[in-house]
């Protein structure tokens, strides 16, 4: 790859060579972090991406992933990223094409990729409220290349007329990363999906047996639950289910009715809910959490089950909806210590993303889905 980056490079005028070879670099980098996203979306139980996807609290790729805008026209925004540096790359590699008709196709789309960059920040920041790592890599890439194209092209801007040669490149190089990728998903998807393997894959890991042996390996939980906490269920349950979550969490809503329908079926699990929010004013999370913390002090199980799934179930998360069912007068500043207290918990239990798991006390093995877990407790 480095001779072909330099022969390349050195073939070109001596006024292009260094303006290419960073356009080149930039190019490159994009395509490495949407490869290391199709990655992601092939096989979510990669540790490297993992490790990356929930490094601090509002981190989650997979909330933005998963998001009901993470498609255009059915690909994924990951498959478009691929497309599009994977293209730019082969046109620059591309022989026979002057270096200035290049930079100027390559402008055009750069400054064409400019409202991706305000809707997908706006989206993560405002809508989902969490953030992917690898998603905001790629619009730093983004803004670098346009910044790239205005000094290098848009202060002089030259676009010359498309021939027909020029318009078989730039359909060859968009081409190709497609018929590539369409070509290697099947097989990507089928190896990991292999009917076979996979039965016999989870044949033995819903094998209680072997659940009990894995959950020992992982991390306890902190001490200081009994005194903190919403739960929901049978309260003399012999299995607890913990899950640390924050109001506005997108996947934290989704597996909402999976605990539900785990602890109705299951008289023996009961479920335990600790939020990662603050008493900060400004922390939306900690408002409507003391909410809740104060509907369940009062001590009807029943409207507090309610008041969850008014919350988690809603379509759209309105607080003042929410706060105008269930009013308060005066509780909610008898919940900041337990919010404090919940705050410092989750600090001692290291939780960096949610939701988190534990399962009796110890941390849910991440080779686990929740969903899983009616077919072993």
């Amino acid at each position: 790859m480095l001779s072909i980056f330099y022969l390349c490079i050195n073939e070109l005028p001596g006024e292009f060579k260094l303006a290419t070879a960073i356009l080149l670099i930039i190019k490159l980098l994009g395509l490495g972090i949407s490869i290391i996203l199709l990655i992601y979306e092939i096989d979510k139980s990669n540790s490297f991406v993992k490790s990356i996807c929930t490094a601090g609290r509002q981190t989650n790729c997979n909330a933005v992933l998963q998001s009901n805008a993470s498609k255009i026209l059915g690909i994924s925004w990951s498959e478009v990223g691929f497309y599009y540096f994977a293209s730019s790359v082969l046109l620059l590699l591309f022989p026979g094409v002057d270096i200035s008709i290049k930079v100027a196709a390559l402008s055009v789309a750069t400054a064409l990729t400019m409202p991706y960059i305000f809707f997908s920040v706006y989206y993560q920041w405002r809508v989902i409220k969490q953030w992917c790592p690898l998603c905001v890599s790629v619009q730093a890439v983004l803004l670098i290349e346009f910044i790239w194209s205005i000094e290098i092209f848009w202060q002089t801007p030259y676009l010359s007329a498309l021939t027909i040669s020029l318009a078989l490149c730039i359909f060859i190089c968009i081409g190709l990363p497609f018929v590539a990728w369409y070509s290697l998903k099947p097989v990507l998807l089928m190896a990991k999906n292999q009917p076979l393997y996979e039965a016999a894959y989870k044949r033995l890991l819903h094998n209680p047996d072997t659940f009990n042996s894995l959950l020992l390996q992982q991390q306890s939980a902190p001490d200081g639950l009994q005194e903190i906490g919403i739960t929901i269920g049978n309260p003399n349950a012999g299995n607890t289910i913990l899950k640390v979550c924050n109001p506005y969490c997108g996947p934290c809503a989704k597996a909402h009715p999976v605990l539900e329908e785990i602890i109705h079926q299951n008289k023996d699990v009961k479920v335990k809910l600790i939020f990662t929010a603050g008493n900060d004013p400004g922390d939306k999370r900690g408002v409507v959490a003391r909410h809740l913390l104060a509907v369940n002090a009062k001590g009807n199980s029943a409207i507090t089950q309610q008041a969850l799934d008014d919350w988690y179930l809603a379509d759209k998360k309105d607080y003042d909806v929410f706060a105008a069912k269930y009013p308060m007068n005066g509780e909610l500043k008898n919940q900041e210590i337990t919010l404090e207290k919940m705050g410092k918990w989750c600090k001692e239990a290291e939780i960096v993303g949610t939701p988190t798991f534990f399962i009796n006390g110890r941390r849910l093995p991440e080779n686990y889905r929740i969903e899983e877990l009616k077919y072993i407790l």
